[in-house]
């Protein structure tokens, strides 16, 4: 049987590999000239850089296994350590007591009374949960919610995360809350995903990973061809993109939802299908790396940037996660903006976007005495799904017609869902086993 995979991320790479494994013919199709999405890593003056940062770690024991067999000497095992920069200096994240601790008299009597007054409204008349908002306010109170999750969502997102669903707080931040903040600082129990203080890391940056797992893919791999049509003949599908035409017996999609709708022929897509489709959102990123003469400014894996006065999101210095993509004497920052078209920061040219991202790193973390010696600016659009209140309804609309026709649809876009490295396997071999 003949699978046509739309889509070569991880979640398309799995879901080749696991049909192949099951005995299946299994095409990719991709629009862009390699195969990754955004888990590839570029090569650039002389240094070796990922999209954005990526970090490997699996609850799931053949996951670890297949990468680990995989990346053989080339596995590398990383310290973690993240911090959050806001206008009163940096604090650590995840929350720590002691540095809750250090937020002052009045904001420490805030921090406990908003918890606890919370605590009572929960019991009494039940916990909300309609958006993100009510998904940090529920686990922290008002004032440490905003300080820790609500400033920086409002930014990263564009939107008030009251406007955001609930369910995303549950997606990204694992675990989460007073009681495991403290039991985590008094080593109590099983740290949640959240407060790892370890993770795997490819010796030559997350792209290697990716490009070692599609070499396992034996069947045709047609990168740099956006799929345009998807005809469902009969029980057959035919697949129309830019270098030709490929027949297959079934269709797993990990391309975005809404433009996966509007290729489709030979069905009659319902209106509410169509609807739901069009009302999806996206959220765009900005990268903006700066290579500087120093071998390394900071121990940090990532850093966030709350302060909304700064376009800046998140810095992180490829070096931490391997000391092997960056020569010696130089180190790589990489400054993430969160923005769409048509927004300041996305209309601003790489010289203008390079410009201020230095300024903002020196102001905060590097100084003005280090040498920047050059800079580079990808942006992405439509990297991060926008989960908006309604959206898990939308989703399930558009999944279920999906499947009524014959098509599974996975993957970070195909399941509009935010998801890390392992989950984008795990959904490819799942899909290969709801399909075939």
């Amino acid at each position: 049987m003949k699978v046509a995979i739309l889509g070569g991320g991880l979640a398309g790479i799995s879901a080749a590999y696991h049909a192949e494994k099951n005995g299946h013919e299994a095409v990719i199709i991709e629009k862009e000239k390699e195969l990754g999405g955004i888990a590839r890593s570029i090569k650039w003056k002389g240094c070796i850089i990922d999209y954005g940062p990526h970090r490997f770690h699996t609850k799931v024991d053949w996951v670890e296994k297949l990468f680990k067999e995989l990346m053989g000497k080339d596995l590398l095992v990383r310290k973690r350590l993240s911090r959050i920069y806001t206008p009163e200096g940096f604090i650590p994240y995840p929350p720590k007591p002691e540095a809750i601790l250090k937020q002052g008299k009045k904001t420490i009597l805030k921090i406990g009374f908003d918890y606890v007054t919370q605590k009572i409204k929960n019991k009494i008349l039940g916990e909300r949960k309609e958006s993100l908002k009510d998904w940090g306010v529920n686990r922290f109170g008002e004032t440490l919610y905003e300080i820790y999750f609500g400033r920086y969502n409002r930014k990263i997102w564009g939107v008030d995360p009251s406007m955001i669903s609930y369910d995303w707080g549950n997606q990204r931040v694992d675990g989460l809350n007073m009681k495991n903040v403290i039991k985590k600082a008094l080593g109590i129990g099983k740290a949640p995903r959240t407060f790892l203080t370890k993770f795997y890391y490819p010796k030559y940056g997350a792209g290697s990973f990716t490009k070692k797992f599609a070499k396992k893919v034996k069947g045709n791999k047609i990168a740099g061809s956006k799929a345009v049509k998807v005809k469902k003949k009969g029980d057959k599908w035919e697949i129309v993109h830019e270098k030709g035409t490929l027949k297959a017996d079934k269709v797993i999609s990990t391309i975005r939802m809404d433009d996966l709708i509007g290729m489709l022929e030979g069905v009659k897509v319902p209106k509410k299908v169509m609807k739901a489709a069009g009302e999806l959102k996206y959220r765009s990123s900005i990268f903006v790396h700066l290579l500087v003469k120093k071998n390394s400014v900071s121990k940090d894996s990532w850093i966030y940037y709350h302060d909304p006065t700064l376009v800046t999101a998140r810095v992180t210095q490829q070096k931490n996660f391997s000391p092997y993509c960056v020569p010696k004497g130089k180190t790589v920052l990489t400054c993430e903006i969160f923005s769409n078209p048509g927004e300041e920061p996305w209309e601003m040219s790489d010289k203008e976007l390079i410009k201020k991202c230095e300024e903002e790193v020196r102001a905060t973390l590097i100084g003005n005495k280090v040498e920047l010696l050059v800079g580079k600016v990808i942006k992405y659009p439509k990297t991060y799904p926008l989960f908006l209140v309604g959206t898990e309804k939308r989703v399930k609309t558009i999944k279920d017609y999906l499947e009524s026709i014959g098509i599974i649809s996975t993957g970070r876009m195909g399941s509009f869902y935010h998801t890390n490295m392992d989950h984008s396997i795990i959904m490819g071999r799942k899909a290969v086993e709801m399909q075939l």
